[in-house]
């Protein structure tokens, strides 16, 4: 049940994102790329959006023991599903989307511009 909560959720955010870019003045954003989560057990996860979604991995990311620590399930031609190990640092549930923009540093300056703040290892270009 925790593993549909995560998938509706995710979906309900990307949608809302696709609708209300599609909608709006965003000028320069292309598409909505992928949507990322943290869950609490990555081949889980994996076995649920495989088998009941029909999604495929896409490509993994794995530790120094093997361990699986971001997977992406490829959802159709340019839009994945980023599935990352919730530790106790990071909760499980929704945690950020990716963009296509045309230009990034302009994306960034029209987002702030509207108020829009947030986070990233690059001040001057994740929001």
């Amino acid at each position: 049940m925790r593993g549909v909560m995560l998938f509706v959720a995710g979906l309900s955010t990307g949608l809302a994102v696709q609708v209300a870019v599609a909608q709006s003045g965003n000028k320069g954003v292309v598409l909505m790329n992928h949507v990322g989560i943290n869950v609490a057990n990555i081949p889980e996860a994996v076995t649920y959006y495989t088998d009941k979604m029909g999604y495929k991995e896409a490509f993994r990311v794995t530790d120094d023991k093997g361990q699986p620590t971001i997977v992406y399930m490829q959802i159709s031609k340019n839009t994945f599903l980023e599935l990352n190990q919730a530790t106790a640092q990071r909760a499980p549930g929704f945690t950020h989307y990716g963009l296509v923009l045309e230009n990034a540093a302009a994306a960034v300056a029209m987002f702030k511009q509207r108020g829009v703040t947030g986070y990233g290892s690059d001040p001057e270009h994740v929001i």
